[in-house]
């Protein structure tokens, strides 16, 4: 017997590293060269975008509007924003809220694919004209109503005030005759800077609207100032009627 033997260890596993063969270059190189492709034409939209806010936000503002204006506006980094239009080759994207707090703040809408997806709920809230009611409750509107003037009846389609009280599904009845005060839930008209419209509700703190609600993409909503010119509170809220859920 040799007396240079060792006997095997078999607390240890011997193993050799795998070698992998390198993939030729060309097959590497394919796959990479449309992902950065599809970057670079992410990150040339996000700019055409950025640039349409900025003209918006001048003509709001009757003078020419920088990039530091339009994060100031947007309560973004501003930063972020001149890194991304003038070193293009060292930043990345703009992130979906970045380009969802400038939406807000100038009315110029993005295409879905420069945010990442679809609209988020905040976009999707409004209300139902209330249409031939049942006679109980019509008869409970009319005794809420009782002979006010410039009252709207509406189904309510937000979650936005939700904490306040007012549910979506709700019956709300909306006073245009009444003085908002702090506190009150109203209904506001929002205009864009391309020209089109939309209800919103919120709670006014003033001259802020805010957002009341257990919903966490609407909380990343910032304030809106009540400026009389592009946000106008078109009534209050005076009254609800919720019906038994089936």
């Amino acid at each position: 017997m040799r007396s240079d033997f060792f006997p095997l260890d078999f607390g240890r596993v011997h193993d050799h590293p795998r070698r992998h063969l390198p993939l030729p270059r060309d097959v590497i190189s394919v796959p990479r060269r449309a992902a950065e492709h599809a970057l670079e034409q992410l990150k040339d939209g996000q700019r055409a975008f950025l640039e349409r806010a900025r003209l918006a936000l001048a003509q709001r503002m009757s003078r020419d509007a920088t990039l530091t204006d339009l994060a100031r506006a947007s309560g973004t980094n501003h930063s972020t924003l001149t890194k991304f239009v003038n070193q293009p080759g060292k930043a990345g994207p703009l992130k979906p809220l970045t380009i969802m707090r400038i939406e807000e703040a100038t009315g110029v809408t993005a295409a879905p694919e420069l945010r990442g997806g679809s609209r988020p709920k905040m976009y999707e809230e409004g209300e139902e004209p209330l249409e031939r009611p049942d006679p109980e409750l019509e008869a409970a509107l009319q005794g809420l109503v009782a002979g006010r003037n410039n009252v709207l009846q509406f189904v309510l389609r937000s979650r936005a005030v939700e904490a306040a009280g007012y549910r979506e599904g709700d019956v709300v009845l909306l006073d245009q005759s009444l003085e908002p005060k702090s506190g009150d839930v109203v209904c506001a008209r929002v205009f864009s800077a391309e020209g089109g419209s939309r209800n919103i509700w919120r709670v006014y703190s003033p001259p802020f609207l805010l957002v009341d609600t257990y919903d966490q993409a609407l909380k990343l909503e910032r304030p809106r100032v009540v400026d009389g010119t592009d946000v106008l509170i078109r009534g209050v809220v005076t009254d609800m009627i919720r019906r038994r859920r089936a």
